[in-house]
């Protein structure tokens, strides 16, 4: 969806002039969590990173 004259919104990044801006995935926070000795599911991680592989399935060759 294009939000402005050549930037548009790709799920979780920010697509323009050949660039993804990808902000505020928190990688690594659960693992963080867990060795404070919190018990978080361990499922966001992959989500985040299917979410993003789709998005540069979306822009081929950039």
């Amino acid at each position: 969806m294009e939000i402005v004259r050549g930037i548009e919104i790709l799920d979780l990044c920010l697509h323009f002039d050949n660039t993804l801006v990808i902000g505020d995935v928190h990688l690594g926070y659960e693992e963080a969590l867990r060795n404070r000795g919190l018990l978080v599911p361990d499922r966001m991680y992959e989500q985040i990173i299917m979410r993003l592989k789709i998005v540069c399935i979306c822009c081929p060759g950039q």
